[in-house]
């Protein structure tokens, strides 16, 4: 676990930020179209998260990176409050040796959504943007093997 996570960690407990995990550092956060399993979800919004291994996840989990060989998904969802994540062996192999960030936003500037996510419709500064690796992982993905759960 890198010092950048245990920072994010302890950031975490202030409860006055939420987080964005990306493969770049992106000093504006402008409103997206988010998708859920691949149809559009809601209007376009800044996704965040007050759970840092779900940015982290987010961050480093993210198919659009890389040429991917293969079928590949990730996913992760909180069930009678514990956390999982479920991805491809390629996505995880993928991010082996790479570096990407999380971004600390101010939470006054978001909505609840639901017990993940944070949404915000308006453009969004961060206050601090930081390094995560794929050491950061949460220790708890479930390798996913092809036929692929809808």
């Amino acid at each position: 676990m890198s010092t950048n996570k245990l920072k994010l960690i302890k950031l975490s407990k202030k409860w006055n930020f939420v987080f964005h995990g990306s493969p770049k550092k992106i000093s504006i956060l402008k409103p997206k179209q988010g998708y859920d399993e691949w149809k559009k979800d809601w209007k376009p919004a800044v996704f965040a998260t007050q759970i840092i291994d779900i940015a982290i996840f987010r961050s480093l989990i993210n198919k659009y990176r890389w040429d991917i060989v293969g079928t590949s998904k990730s996913e992760f969802w909180i069930k009678e409050n514990n956390l999982y994540f479920r991805s491809t062996k390629n996505l995880l192999e993928a991010a082996i040796n790479q570096v990407w960030y999380v971004h600390v936003l101010d939470a006054s500037k978001f909505k609840k959504r639901d017990k993940i996510q944070y949404i915000a419709y308006e453009k969004v500064i961060p206050i601090q943007i930081m390094q995560v690796y794929p050491t950061d992982l949460p220790s708890n993905i479930e390798i996913l093997t092809p036929p692929l759960p809808k």
